[in-house]
């Protein structure tokens, strides 16, 4: 699918601080984030969904943190992907090796039945994933089935901050759509009320462009797009 191919320059989408904030800088700040809304810590046993690189959020929280994590995939090949991503990125074999020995599983299966038994995990993260999903409630409940008593689901993903699109934006919209392999782009509200519908008690919702600067995402669009989305 196309969305396999882009997905590389696209992710993630994160907020910035300042002219002088990396990609990278950022990118660690929102996975220290989601890590933290967690509960994260060493020795626990988490489940991310989709991170697609083996040198990406599964490792770099696992590293910070203490934590086991394990990661699924949505298809064979975002599983290669994530496999060999950090090779592909220049990364030496020490860092891969590293990797490898913390990512502790790499399953590939549908989302909206997760393959691990109930019970298992102490935490849930997923980066811009959910968007993907053709049944996201049903991905939802897996997540909770998935989890232990008490265990918490974490993430972020693509929202609009509104329904009522113009036609033009709403032919931006259809191709962001059909070219990255989202099949509903929701609001907040009705991402987090999906959320409860699953089983959750929804503890937070935020809107990341209230945590800083989106638009260095969107530099890889003309400036025809840019100005659309902002």
């Amino acid at each position: 699918r196309v969305f396999e191919q882009r997905i590389s320059c696209l992710y993630p989408f994160v907020p910035f601080k300042g002219d002088r904030d990396t990609h990278k800088a950022a990118c660690q700040r929102l996975q220290d984030l989601v890590a933290s809304l967690a509960g994260i810590t060493r020795g626990s046993y988490v489940l991310d969904v989709a991170c697609t690189s083996a040198m990406g959020p599964a490792t770099y929280i696992a590293e910070r943190t203490g934590a086991v994590v394990c990661d699924i995939q949505m298809t064979e090949k975002m599983g290669l992907l994530a496999r060999a991503e950090g090779v592909n990125s220049g990364e030496g074999e020490e860092e891969m090796t590293t990797a490898r020995r913390i990512v502790e599983d790499l399953a590939v299966g549908e989302l909206e039945t997760i393959p691990y038994d109930s019970d298992t995990f102490d935490a849930v993260i997923f980066f811009e994933t959910v968007g993907h999903m053709k049944d996201k409630t049903a991905f939802f409940r897996e997540c909770l089935r998935v989890l232990k008593n008490g265990g918490i689901l974490a993430g972020t993903d693509w929202l609009v901050t509104h329904t009522g699109l113009s036609s033009g934006n709403e032919a931006l919209m259809t191709t962001l759509r059909t070219e990255n392999g989202i099949s509903e782009l929701e609001t907040l509200a009705s991402f987090g009320e999906r959320i409860e519908r699953a089983g959750f008690h929804l503890r937070e919702a935020v809107d990341m462009s209230r945590e800083g600067d989106l638009s260095p995402n969107f530099e890889h669009f003309d400036a025809t797009v840019l100005g659309s989305f902002i």
